[in-house]
């Protein structure tokens, strides 16, 4: 008989010892921002955001047409927070689309366009700046599909300036109001319109120069 054998010590598995001991790196701000699930469920979310504001266009018109103006300055609240809300979820769902940005500019513009038809048919403005908000809108969309993405830093101001005007508008009144933002829109959708152009011209030289 052969006397036993002592046992021997044996190492820990390394992988095993990883597992045990190594602990885990937090997550990055991508995968925190990016949704768990069905990308399907929630890739519409925005869009669907701002549907909800362009279907809502026609019942602040009907409220402003009716002079009550206490429900349309709810109502435009309440629009105003969906555009800053249908921003935010693509930005925080990582959804942002060109498809999408061009959605919502739309909107905004069929909204600021439809309240200054309501208060130019209610005397408050005149005829003639529709046509001037028709042409600005007109002309930043065609420069942006000349030149693609391009940093205005004024005509990125104009749309909050619209919509400052109009709920400026549920809480003033009077000519001298009425004249100073005819004058104010007027003049600042000129100096738009030169800055996207000058940027226009200054990209084509850089393009041509290169």
């Amino acid at each position: 008989m052969y006397p036993p054998q002592p046992r021997l010590w044996r190492l820990p598995r390394l992988d095993r010892f990883r597992q045990l001991h190594v602990r885990k790196r937090p997550a990055s701000r991508k995968q925190r921002c990016t949704p768990r699930g069905d990308p399907a469920v929630y890739s519409h979310i925005p869009s669907a955001v701002t549907a909800v504001r362009l279907g809502s266009v026609p019942i602040l018109v009907l409220l402003v047409r009716d002079g009550l103006f206490f429900y349309g300055a709810v109502m435009f609240l309440f629009l105003l927070l969906t555009d800053f809300l249908d921003g935010y979820l693509a930005r925080r769902l990582r959804l942002v689309s060109k498809s999408g940005a061009y959605f919502d500019a739309g909107t905004d513009f069929i909204l600021i366009f439809s309240m200054f038809i309501a208060f130019g048919a209610a005397g408050f403005y005149a005829s003639w700046l529709l046509f001037v908000i028709a042409a600005a809108f007109a002309w930043f969309l065609l420069t942006s599909r000349l030149s693609g993405k391009m940093y205005d830093p004024v005509g990125k101001y104009y749309g909050s300036l619209l919509y400052g005007v109009i709920a400026l508008r549920f809480v003033l009144s009077g000519s001298f109001f009425c004249s100073l933002v005819t004058v104010g829109v007027a003049a600042f959708a000129v100096a738009a319109v030169l800055s996207r152009a000058l940027l226009l011209w200054g990209a084509n030289n850089d393009q041509v120069s290169g």
